[in-house]
């Protein structure tokens, strides 16, 4: 399992949420959507945010936690699209960003983080 919450700095306020309807099978939305729980499995786990971030907009997300059991390996990948979550069906979402995602259409930019980067890091964008 692993989980990433949206922070506003250290303020416990979030400065955007995951989108509500639009996410990966695997993708839980806990704490009226301000965290993400990708149950321990292999793909189906995309998230987007409630709105467009906006240029030179920092965001900031935080890994609270990663699976330590070893049970399946993977990397997390962090990405900026321009198409509107709105605009996309559930069942229609590719069962991973990268290369899925990123080569399906020419306005989403996918980065995969490595796997040792992951651990408790604040990510600021």
């Amino acid at each position: 399992m692993a989980q990433v919450t949206t922070t506003n700095n250290e303020l416990t306020t979030p400065s955007f949420c995951f989108h509500k309807t639009t996410f990966g099978q695997n993708i839980r939305l806990e704490n009226n959507a301000s965290k993400a729980v990708r149950h321990t499995s292999f793909d189906h786990g995309i998230t987007f945010t409630d709105k467009p971030i906006n240029i030179n907009e920092r965001i900031h997300l935080k890994i609270v936690e990663v699976d330590e059991t070893r049970q399946w390996c993977g990397s997390l990948a962090i990405g900026f699209t321009q198409v509107d979550p709105n605009t996309i069906r559930q069942e229609d979402l590719p069962k991973s960003a990268l290369p899925n995602l990123s080569s399906t259409n020419k306005c989403s930019y996918v980065k995969r983080l490595y796997e040792t980067l992951t651990k408790q890091l604040c990510i600021i964008f």
